[in-house]
């Protein structure tokens, strides 16, 4: 503004200085007889334009000043934000930083900074349980070789039955090794969400065949199943979905009642494909659902060391389901059964 000012009263001053020169013959404002009115008013507007450069440098070094100060003033909050960033490492995840209630940018910024950091938090610590949980699994088994073999070497009268007695226990070990080992394969290779095998697979007719295969379980514990599907069918992996029913059909006849039942139930929603897999067991406390699917978690591990297993079959079913683009919930209740409820999106 300063500078169109100052170039307005000199397009002014100009016009005058030709006007005079005009009517005195001459461009020297000395020369103007005295008194001369519109001599005085270029010489002010002179003085005036030396007074607004002058005022402005003044203006602009004061407001920057004001701004630096103001600026440094509003970014404090965000430099000690920095700082305590700075100062969090992979030791002190669990570390939150105060937040100030504001809601502003800085206070917003803080208070997902500290979601982010307990979303962190915990993915270390089930990091850590699984690879404490696998190395506990694959060392049971180890040990009990080991302590097989070492008896079997210290006892100088061992018969050949000692012998095979021994070499049965061990072919379990390895079995249960080969099993933990298989599903720890099965979980890493189908975190690619990638399929080339992907067709139409009706859901009633697998199954029922899921169902004839697990007869002699379902026979053993008197239990019933009954599969209510229709013509519903997914696009997906054929040996991926057998997989996943597979284990969740085992699982339900592994944990539920005695002489109960099991009922497979799908049915066609606005979002997709819903399929239930229901039994009547008893139930998933509140307290263990939201661990369900993570790695070697068991709710019961005095029973499943009974039944066998090494706690990794939902959590591979829950990497299938969402290798396969679908979504798996489970709805329980101590006593009253549990539901493993399935989405596959359209």
């Amino acid at each position: 503004m300063t500078v169109v000012s100052v170039y307005s009263v000199e397009g002014i001053i100009s016009s005058s200085e030709d006007y005079w020169g005009t009517q005195y013959g001459g461009d020297d404002l000395d020369a103007l007889p005295q008194g001369q009115e519109n001599a005085d008013t270029v010489i002010t507007l002179r003085k005036f334009n030396a007074t607004s450069v002058i005022l402005c440098i003044f203006v602009n070094l004061l407001g920057g000043i004001a701004i630096y100060l103001i600026m440094g003033r509003a970014l404090r909050p965000l430099t000690k934000l920095i700082e305590a960033i700075e100062r969090i490492d992979e030791q002190k995840l669990s570390a939150q930083i105060a937040e100030t209630g504001a809601n502003d940018e800085v206070g917003r910024l803080t208070h997902s900074f500290n979601g982010m950091m307990a979303r962190l938090e915990d993915a270390f610590q089930r990091q850590s349980s699984f690879t404490a949980n696998a190395a506990h699994e694959l060392k049971t088994p180890l040990t009990i070789m080991k302590t097989g073999v070492q008896v079997l070497l210290a006892d100088r009268a061992a018969t050949l039955g000692d012998y095979q007695e021994n070499g049965r226990e061990l072919l379990d070990s390895i079995d249960r090794l080969a099993k933990i080992v298989d599903s720890l394969l099965v979980l890493a290779a189908n975190s690619d969400p990638e399929h080339d095998t992907d067709e139409d697979v009706m859901l009633e007719p697998l199954m029922e065949a899921i169902q004839g295969e697990l007869s002699a379980q379902l026979d053993e514990r008197d239990m019933s199943c009954s599969v209510i599907c229709g013509e519903l069918s997914v696009t997906a992996d054929p040996a991926l979905l057998y997989r996943v029913f597979f284990n969740l059909m085992e699982n339900a006849c592994k944990y539920g009642k005695q002489e109960g039942s099991i009922c497979i139930t799908g049915s066609r929603g606005d979002d997709g494909i819903y399929v239930c897999v229901l039994d009547d067991g008893p139930g998933i406390p509140q307290e263990h659902i939201p661990y369900i699917f993570d790695a070697f978690y068991r709710v019961d591990k005095s029973r499943s060391r009974e039944i066998g297993g090494a706690g990794l079959g939902l959590s591979i079913v829950k990497t299938m389901v969402e290798s396969l683009g679908g979504t798996i919930a489970v709805e329980s209740e101590a006593g009253n059964g549990t539901c493993f409820l399935i989405l596959f999106p359209d």
